[in-house]
């Protein structure tokens, strides 16, 4: 057992340094943070003497209208009670995410179409192991791209005078569990 855990951690350093250094991570966290910006200036844009009113701005209204035809307008008050960052949150997660689930599913294939899987498999290590490194890449990057984005809307609450709620901390562990459990759909 401590064979393949060995295995796992190897192989998940040396994808998490391949990850590091390919610029696709860093450009999805770009774009990430980026919808954070334009939908935090939206929100503050949006906020008049009677609170929050999706009418104001004209990113904001495309979202309010959607939503509101969607799941109604009591979905929105919620969603937006607190402040924006708990949809912020969610729809600053998904490049990332699509990017290192993509990337996870692409780099498996093309390994298995090249016969490295089936060589490892054969060789030094098993498959458990060569897909828990993949899961371990996964959630390390994870945890990286969490922090950033928590500081970056930390600090974004601190600039706009706006408070992060129990919601958003609610938010963070919600999204951190939801990822883990579609980045093991996605190596299966």
């Amino acid at each position: 057992m401590s064979f393949r855990l060995r295995a796992a951690s190897v192989i998940a350093k040396r994808r998490i340094f391949e990850s590091c250094l390919s610029p696709g991570y860093y450009i999805a966290q770009a774009v990430g943070l980026l919808l954070s910006y334009f939908l935090i200036s939206g929100f503050v844009s949006s906020i008049d003497s009677s609170g929050f009113n999706y009418l104001l701005h004209p990113l904001y209204e495309l979202i309010g209208r959607s939503l509101a035809g969607a799941f109604g307008p009591t979905f929105i008050e919620k969603l937006f009670a607190e402040g924006p960052f708990q949809f912020v949150f969610y729809v600053s997660f998904v490049p990332v995410f699509l990017y290192l689930s993509l990337s996870t599913v692409f780099r498996f294939g093309l390994e298995k179409k090249v016969g490295a899987i089936e060589l490892l498999a054969y060789g030094p290590v098993d498959g458990t192991s060569y897909f828990l490194a993949f899961y371990i890449k996964n959630v390390v990057l994870t945890i990286l791209y969490l922090l950033a984005l928590v500081l970056f809307l930390s600090a974004a609450a601190l600039m706009n005078n706006l408070v992060l709620g129990p919601a958003f901390l609610y938010a963070m562990v919600v999204i951190f569990f939801m990822a883990l459990l579609l980045y093991t759909l996605s190596i299966l």
